[in-house]
C-alpha cells in the first residue's frame, strides 16, 4: 500500500504504476485500485471506490508520507518497482526455454537487495 500511496503523491512515479500487472501486488485493495487505475479511472475515483477500512487506512499512510522526504521516498519507490518488475518477469518466465532468463532475473533481483544492504539506496 505504501507504494501506491508514494506513486500517486509523485507524477513520476505513475508510469511505473501503469506497467506492472496488479498481481505484483500482494494487497488485495491495492491491486483493484491499481487495475482500476491502469483501465483508466483517476485514482481519486478508484479510491472513491474502494472500501472504507482500505481508504481510512490509506488516508493514515498519506498523512505520514506527508513528513517524508520526497527525495527518499522516490528512491524507495524505484528500488521497489524495479524489484516488483524483475518478480513478475520471473513469474512470467517459468519453463525450459526461460530457465536462463530466469537465472539472470534472479542474480539481478539479489544484487539489488545486497545493494540495499549495504545501504547504496
Amino acid at each position: 500500500m505504501k507504494l501506491l500511496a508514494v506513486a500517486l503523491a509523485d507524477e513520476a512515479l505513475r508510469p511505473y504504476l501503469l506497467r506492472l500487472p496488479p498481481r505484483a501486488f500482494r494487497h488485495a485493495g491495492v491491486q483493484r485500485m491499481v487495475q482500476r487505475i491502469q483501465e483508466g479511472q483517476a485514482p481519486e475515483e478508484a479510491l472513491a471506490e474502494a472500501e472504507a477500512s482500505f481508504r481510512a487506512e490509506f488516508a493514515r499512510l498519506q498523512m505520514r508520507l506527508a513528513h517524508a522526504d520526497p527525495g527518499l521516498l522516490r528512491q524507495w519507490a524505484l528500488e521497489k518497482f524495479k524489484k516488483k518488475e524483475l518478480l513478475a518477469q520471473i513469474s512470467d518466465g517459468v519453463g525450459e526455454e526461460h530457465l536462463e532468463t530466469v537465472e539472470r532475473l534472479k542474480h539481478e533481483l539479489l544484487r539489488l537487495s545486497e545493494q540495499r544492504l549495504k545501504g547504496r539506496f
